[in-house]
């Protein structure tokens, strides 16, 4: 008995649809890379502020904020429990909570590269 061909019912008919969907498709993974414009040091906690920057929220519900940042110290990932990030209302502001450099006083922003779905207001 020959297996019978499934009913799958497409909403987009034509190239030009197809192509739209799956260019939104790759649109909604694209993970952008920005060096902060700002750091702050105070004692060996850093601020780290992206000006006029945005989260670029999914359909898909999250937790944290934290789910979209990836932060690198001199190309180094740091842990996502070493800070928290505060969208308030026109610049991304990154605390960290804890000491993440030997000699903070020599860390610079070009140091640090902040990547995830990140884009301006």
């Amino acid at each position: 008995m020959a297996r019978k061909k499934p009913n799958i019912i497409t909403p987009h008919n034509g190239i030009a649809t197809a192509n739209s969907l799956v260019n939104a498709v790759i649109d909604d993974f694209l993970i952008y890379s920005h060096t902060p414009d700002s750091i702050s040091l105070d004692g060996e906690l850093f601020t780290l502020t992206l000006s006029n920057k945005k989260l670029v929220y999914q359909e898909i519900k999250i937790d944290k904020d934290k789910d979209y940042f990836y932060i690198y110290l001199q190309g180094i990932l740091k842990d996502r429990t070493a800070y928290e990030i505060e969208d308030n209302g026109s610049d991304l502001v990154i605390t960290f909570k804890e000491g993440i450099a030997l000699e903070p006083n020599d860390i610079v922003a070009n140091d640090f590269l902040v990547r995830g779905k990140i884009v301006s207001r």
